[in-house]
């Protein structure tokens, strides 16, 4: 992993006790206080505001990464499916 803070580039090597893709797993152990997480903020912010997590090194970031939405491209999406791949694309533009 990589961490960017303005022109400065840092590869950072991690290790730990915990680690998954699942990332309700790696939340729920950050709560804990049994690791840190590197997580999408909008899904953290409830609990950035709160306190119950902290920010530890704000001015620095980690690349982007690619994110993908899987769907079965059959012949007619459906108008509920259509919705909400256009939230999902509104939602997470840059």
């Amino acid at each position: 992993m990589a961490l960017f803070s303005s022109s400065v580039t840092r590869p950072v090597t991690v290790s730990g006790r915990i680690i998954s893709n699942d990332s309700s797993v790696l939340h729920s152990a950050a709560l804990a206080g049994d690791g840190i997480l590197l997580g999408y903020e909008q899904a953290l912010l409830t609990d950035i505001k709160s306190k119950r997590l902290v920010r530890l090194m704000p001015r620095w970031t980690v690349p982007d990464r690619p994110m993908h939405l899987l769907y079965n491209a059959g012949p007619v999406m459906t108008p509920k499916l259509r919705v909400f791949v256009t939230e999902l694309q509104e939602a997470f533009q840059p």
